[in-house]
């Protein structure tokens, strides 16, 4: 269809708009829709180029809505949140998923203990031993196993 509508843009002076579009089974209300639509990509770069630096500086973790508020807030703007969807989905702007840190194995870490047990857990006498997890106590900087 696009390169219907510029060869109809290209000859229009030459020859009739209503026979180019008859001649080219379009209609004319698409054809202008199309034409409206020649300087819709330069509309919103002001608003492209607030959302990239918006998300550069939170580091791509705002979803549209944070950065609605964010550029509201910041501008004055009012501005619709699919509007500012519909240019990040365009331009790769959206929230980039953070990767989910799995268990760390602390082999080589700080605090090593010894291991009285050792895997015998037949007690001659009861109340011998007491064993624990303790990675569930909430410390200052975080769980107990993060600490380490």
């Amino acid at each position: 269809m696009k390169l219907k509508y510029r060869v109809i843009e290209r000859f229009r002076s030459k020859y009739s708009l209503k026979v180019m579009c008859y001649f080219f089974e379009v209609s004319r209300s698409g054809y202008y829709t199309w034409y409206k639509r020649q300087g819709g990509e330069n509309r919103h770069t002001w608003l492209r180029d607030l959302i990239c630096e918006c998300q550069n500086e939170t580091k791509q973790t705002h979803g549209c809505r944070r950065v609605r508020r964010r550029l509201m807030r910041k501008n004055r703007e009012n501005v619709s949140m699919k509007a500012v969807l519909g240019i990040m989905c365009r331009y790769d702007l959206l929230t980039r998923v953070r990767r989910v840190r799995l268990y760390t194995h602390f082999g080589n870490a700080v605090h090593k203990y010894p291991n009285f047990l050792k895997r015998v857990f037949d007690q001659s006498v009861p109340n011998k031993f007491w064993v624990t997890d303790i990675t569930y106590v909430p410390t200052a900087k975080g769980c107990y196993t993060c600490a380490l």
